[in-house]
């Protein structure tokens, strides 16, 4: 019989793969797993009811006593399809359903399968004989961010990254009035947030932010008020699904939260 997971200081004892550290969420109360994770508790099913994935949003789960109520108030039903929604306009093939079996993770790889991949790319761009050099700016507007020693690897590599993309629009003349900027799996909207803060707030300059989900602790908040420069819009669809012939002036599009 398998060891039960242990709790750490009342974290969730869900094991992320794919992350490579356990959840960091508070386990709920009579449980050692967070109300997401609950799915993997086979003993508390049997006094609370038994968890599963919501139909409409597969990101979180419900109470299957629940179902019904959670239905007619869960987010995700309440969702308009926007007018640039054609489906499976950038996936090769229109209206296309992959099988199960057609679709996996990078994390599902072992790293021998990934480097054998690497060294394929590889192979195949030298064989485009394209030049390919490297430059690497950076712009004054993260100068700080980058110098705090709060940083982790990850988050510089980020901060260094957008830097760098900052630089090269500021060179090329792009952070000017009249602009409109859309970022494509924009998360929490760092980079908009970072391009806003470099045009200087200018009023002129709009911002589309595109991402299939609608992440918490978003950048939008620095961006809400008359004094915080220009607010950013949403667009919460699939890039896959996102059809890019279409003016984006009126387009329906979800309210910053």
């Amino acid at each position: 019989m398998a060891a039960k997971p242990e709790i750490s200081d009342g974290k969730c004892a869900f094991f992320v793969k794919r992350k490579g550290r356990s959840c960091r969420m508070l386990a709920t109360k009579g449980s050692i797993y967070c109300p997401e994770h609950l799915l993997n508790d086979k003993e508390q099913e049997g006094s609370v009811g038994k968890r599963i994935t919501c139909p409409l949003d597969s990101s979180h789960t419900v109470y299957e006593k629940d179902i019904n109520k959670h239905l007619k108030k869960c987010n995700a039903s309440k969702r308009e399809v926007p007018d640039c929604y054609v489906a499976n306009i950038n996936t090769g093939i229109p209206n296309y359903v992959p099988l199960k079996e057609e679709t996996c993770n990078i994390s599902d790889f072992s790293e021998g399968t990934m480097m054998e991949l690497m060294g394929r790319i590889d192979k195949a761009i030298k064989k485009l004989e394209v030049p390919i050099s490297e430059d690497i700016k950076t712009h004054k507007v993260l100068d700080d961010e980058i110098s705090s020693d709060s940083n982790g690897l990850t988050a510089l590599k980020h901060l260094l990254q957008q830097s760098s993309i900052i630089g090269h629009l500021d060179s090329l003349g792009l952070l000017s009035s009249d602009s409109l900027f859309i970022e494509f799996g924009a998360g929490r909207g760092k980079l908009s947030h970072w391009i806003q803060l470099a045009s200087n707030n200018d009023e002129l300059i709009d911002f589309l932010l595109i991402d299939r989900s609608n992440p918490k602790r978003k950048f939008d908040m620095y961006h809400r008020f008359d004094t915080q420069g220009p607010k950013f819009e949403r667009l919460l669809i699939d890039i896959e699904h996102l059809y890019l012939g279409i003016d984006f002036i009126g387009v329906s599009l979800s309210e910053p939260t």
